[in-house]
């Protein structure tokens, strides 16, 4: 029996009981395990406020009723983080009105995503899940109470069990991040606790509560479906695709794996079930879906140290001590507040709006009362997340745009009068369903895509028109983006306007303007020619630090309609790929044309390519004989953009030794003819499509291969490391961190020259260990160089970072002996031995780099344990390095005396 209203759903009420105490009285809030009525009082009093407001609990370490409070950067003992989470589930109204007393089983769930430790500020810190556990056996004494979590990790009696598609961690997590140890605490003696890995539990479809914005129904594990009371217990945290990850994010642990696959977008082999869309345009819609259908009871918050910049320090994500606990019932109300806690603005998270608009919970501070500490007094804020103005970046910085709105066209732009408009700007009559006005528009991006709701237009013009509220006149900052020609009207005043094509950033212009009290009209005019059709729009405050600007301005509404007019919005169609659609039938794709895993992403294409064409070339052919078993390359950092770092451009005439003709399109993309490149690059990917030969792109600092095309989309389809996806062929070369068009087509079959391309590569070799930084890449014997002052200095990125370095070069270098060891037989004696010398120092070369390459694996978890904060394992990482260099070095010489002999 399902005991958590799965038949039949009702809106969770935001009503809060009034009590008639005041907050005023001296409440003894200092007793511990047992004493009840003290914390009864409490739960009486932090109750009390005005029906229809949701209440969130926010204590800091140094909140005066604590029985020993302390500064909010100090170090907190096990007994204070248990007041503080007394304190604030009980300023939040308590648990004793909440658990029915006939309540048999409560499920907690933290997140325990990774295999980290407490105080790491990636997992949830056990002991406010220890102080929780207390509270709750208070309440229902008799009750199971049970820890669950269905994280990325694997336990490792399921190594064996688990079908992994991509690698993944192995470990107990619940024991590293001391969960296991509260099985046998003394002071848990009498409580009925259990750990629950919901990767493996028994599930459940059930489908989404008034519907699913994602998808209709989910498969949910019993553990959640079946318990009494569920209480959501986040970490507080910064993430790139949806702003913050804490309360609601959190329950996309509860997925299972064995159904949604390690990690959960992947889908699980065999489970027929995609995985959970992760891409920004669309998490936060799972996010809710998922909310909708656990429906939680109460939110226990750790900021005690939460994670500024990333949601990890694999991600460059920094810890931040906060000494915070948050609590409430109401989960859309405790995100809200935390949102407020780190400086962000709750407006401008996504999952927080929809979560309001489904009945889950208050997202308006105006409706959400915080007791305990004064909110305004403990904010810290957190740096946004520090990715690129790629979709994670720029979706984690921008925040939450105008969403919905009323559109009128498309008009024919050719029917367009000369400084004149389709219509009059001040006085847009903007009805919803009247006018020729569409009704209100929701469109769940800040992308507003016209050309898939107008269903693909050409050379039109639409408007679109919406109001905002402000509290008072004051600056900001438009924030605003578009492809084509966009125009924009406050007011009735045109402030802004743009002409031509251009990629759309979020943002492409930030514009100081000054805005007044009250209601304002805004009208935006969208042009559109071939390309994309979207543009984006927000008002956001005046931040010049980058780290923290994108918040809209604080208490700025959107809206399309007057409180006396206002409707029922419509929401667009979300659209996304899944393992059950796949790609579009209309699309023309090379079906079989797959990337060939390697580390080396040029190899892994050129190989995919060609094995789809019947080539079979050798590892030594792919590495060694286009030169690439003798790169190296890192940045600032170790950032992927110098390990992944190619000069294709000189390669070309090596790449064709593997047995084809090969055209390279390129251009720079502040180039005056960017554009016109682009068209031609579009042309060439489709006609080698047309005759079934595969194309090699570079999309940023990756190189991937093109398999197919969308001639109405203008899609073209690639598969990359991880999967296939399709991409706009107008972010074709616009990379923000590494922008530039980068296009391999291959032709016809041309014979190979083995003899001189062995001394193109070995020159090769050598060009590149003596070659001097180009920019910010350092490449060769200054690479490793570079290398181990990033790690000695505290700058290497610790995520992929130093993975990607070691697992590329250990990749590269793993061909160089066996390449220079074929190639030697076609040179006499002297240059032969010079070539084995070589080779030899390669072989040795690869020890140390081997060694770096088990310490920090691509995928999965190293057999030693490497912290770079360590002095110890930073000495000993970097010692490696110097001796794959001195081993580098030693084969560079050898090389050199070979051509030297080749003269």
């Amino acid at each position: 029996m399902m005991k958590r209203g799965i038949e039949k759903w009702i809106s969770p009420a935001i009503i809060v009981a009034v009590i008639g105490m005041t907050l005023g009285m001296d409440i003894d809030v200092r007793s511990r395990w047992g004493d009840e009525r003290s914390f009864s009082l409490v739960d009486a009093v932090s109750a009390a406020t005005r029906s229809g407001m949701s209440v969130v609990g926010l204590i800091t370490s140094d909140y005066g009723q604590l029985e020993k409070p302390v500064a909010r950067d100090a170090e907190l003992s096990e007994g204070q983080v248990e007041d503080m989470v007394r304190i604030a589930v009980a300023m939040s109204g308590g648990l004793h009105q909440r658990i029915e007393p006939d309540a048999e089983w409560i499920v907690i769930k933290p997140n325990i995503v990774e295999l980290k430790e407490r105080g790491s500020g990636v997992i949830t810190d056990w002991r406010v899940v220890k102080g929780l556990i207390k509270i709750v056996h208070e309440v229902v004494p008799d009750a199971r109470i049970t820890i669950a979590e269905g994280a990325a990790w694997i336990l490792p009696e399921k190594e064996e069990e688990v079908q992994l598609q991509f690698g993944g961690d192995i470990g107990d997590g619940f024991a590293l991040a001391g969960y296991r140890q509260l099985l046998d605490d003394p002071e848990l003696a009498g409580v009925e606790l259990d750990i629950v890995d919901l990767n493996y539990d028994e599930t459940a479809a059930v489908s989404v509560p008034d519907g699913g914005f994602v998808f209709e129904k989910y498969h949910f594990p019993l553990t959640v479906l079946e318990c009494d009371f569920l209480i959501s217990v986040p970490i507080l945290k910064v993430i790139g695709a949806v702003g913050m990850t804490n309360a609601m994010k959190n329950f996309v642990g509860v997925a299972p794996g064995m159904i949604y696959g390690f990690p959960k977008m992947a889908g699980y082999p065999g489970s027929g079930v995609p995985g959970l869309p992760h891409n920004p345009g669309i998490l936060d819609e799972v996010i809710v879906d998922l909310v909708s259908v656990a429906e939680p009871d109460f939110t226990v918050v750790d900021a005690i140290i939460g994670m500024e910049r990333a949601k990890t320090d694999e991600d460059d994500g920094r810890p931040v001590r906060l000494n915070s606990i948050l609590a409430g019932p109401d989960i859309v109300a405790v995100d809200a507040v935390s949102a407020q806690l780190i400086g962000f603005n709750p407006a401008d998270i996504e999952y927080l709006t929809l979560g309001a608009y489904k009945g889950l919970g208050q997202a308006d501070p105006v409706n959400i009362k915080v007791n305990g500490n004064e909110l305004g007094k403990v904010v810290r804020r957190f740096e946004k997340y520090h990715g690129d103005s790629r979709a994670y970046g720029s979706h984690g910085t921008y925040g939450q745009g105008c969403r919905t709105w009323l559109l009128k066209g498309p008009f024919e732009r050719q029917q367009e009068k000369e400084g004149e408009e389709f219509i009059d700007v001040e006085n847009p009559g903007a009805v919803p369903g009247e006018n020729g006005w569409s009704q209100a528009i929701y469109f769940h991006d800040d992308k507003i895509d016209l050309d898939k709701y107008y269903d693909d237009p050409f050379d039109c013009a639409v408007y679109a028109y919406a109001t905002f509220t402000a509290l008072r006149d004051e600056e900001a900052e438009l924030w605003i983006g578009s492809d084509e020609g966009l125009r924009i009207w406050i007011n009735g005043e045109q402030i802004y306007e743009h002409e031509g094509r251009r990629r759309h950033r979020l943002p492409n212009e930030r514009l100081p303007i000054q805005i007044k009290a009250g209601e304002n009209i805004l009208l935006v005019r969208a042009d559109q020619g071939r390309s994309r059709f979207d543009f984006s729009l927000n008002i956001c405050e005046v931040e010049e630090d980058r780290r923290y600007a994108g918040n809209r301005l604080q208490g700025l509404d959107f809206s399309v309609t007057s409180a006396e007019t206002a409707q029922k919005e419509e929401f667009t169609e979300l659209e996304f790929d899944t393992g059950e659609e796949g790609i579009p039938a209309d699309a023309t794709v090379l079906a079989e044309a797959r990337f060939a895993r390697n580390l080396d992403l040029v190899a892994g294409s050129l190989e995919g390519a060609l094995r789809f064409m019947g080539a079979e070339p050798t590892p030594q052919d792919l590495l060694g004989g286009t030169g690439h078993a003798f790169l190296f390359s890192v940045c600032d950092s170790l950032d992927m953009e110098g390990t992944f770092y190619t000069n294709i451009s000189a390669n070309v005439d090596l790449y064709q030794n593997l047995g084809f003709e090969l055209k390279l399109i390129t251009a720079e993309e502040e180039a005056p003819d960017f554009a016109d490149r682009q068209q031609e690059a579009w042309d060439a990917i489709s006609e080698s499509v047309d005759r079934g030969v595969p194309v090699v792109a570079r999309f940023g600092p990756f190189f991937w291969v093109v398999k197919g095309y969308h001639p109405k989309r203008e899609h073209i389809y690639i598969s990359a490391f991880m999967g296939e996806e399709p991409v706009d062929m107008v972010d074709l070369g616009t990379d923000e961190e590494l922008p530039g068009l980068d296009v391999l087509i291959i032709g016809d079959p041309r014979p190979a020259d083995p003899a001189s391309t062995a001394r193109r590569v070995v020159q090769t070799a050598v060009d590149v260990a003596r070659s001097q930084p180009k920019g910010p890449i350092y490449l060769g014997l200054d690479g490793y160089e570079h290398w181990a002052g990033e790690i000695e200095n505290g700058r290497a990125w610790r995520g992929f970072g130093v993975r990607l370095v070691a697992g590329v070069t250990v990749a590269r270098r793993s061909q160089a002996a066996p390449y220079l060891r074929q190639i030697a037989p076609s040179f006499g004696a002297e240059i032969a031995a010079q070539l084995e010398e070589a080779a030899g120092c390669y072989e040795k070369e690869m020890g140390p780099l081997g060694e770096l390459g088990g310490m920090f694996p691509i995928m999965g978890r190293s057999e030693q344990e490497v912290d770079l904060e360590n002095p110890a394992d930073r000495k000993k990482v970097i010692e490696l390095i110097h001796q794959a260099r001195e081993w580098e070095e030693k084969a560079v010489e050898h090389l050199e005396e070979a051509l030297a002999l080749m003269e």
